[in-house]
């Protein structure tokens, strides 16, 4: 569904699973050096993007999301995020 959706709206979307994460999540830019393991690329780093954390450090970003809050088959709650960086509201009926 997150591809679909992402592929559909020609933006980014990113899916967590709600119980990988800690309260007071956070949109921020990354600070120099920052790096989390991306879901099937191996290490990546997101110094100066915006990104998603939590208070265990950065898990999702228009970039790629991290494995440490990815969605599994044993996820009950999620959170679809859809990164858009422009003014205009988004219109989903198409």
């Amino acid at each position: 569904m997150n591809n679909y959706l992402s592929l559909k709206l020609y933006l980014p979307i990113g899916s967590y699973d709600l119980s990988k994460l800690n309260d007071d999540l956070s949109y921020l830019v990354a600070s120099k050096g920052e790096e989390y393991e991306g879901i099937g690329k191996g290490m990546i780093k997101i110094s100066n993007f915006p990104v998603l954390s939590d208070s265990l450090g950065p898990f999702g970003s228009p970039i790629s999301d991290s494995t440490r809050a990815m969605i599994s088959l044993e996820t009950k709650k999620a959170m679809l995020v859809v990164y858009s960086f422009d003014e205009s509201p988004l219109d989903c009926r198409q």
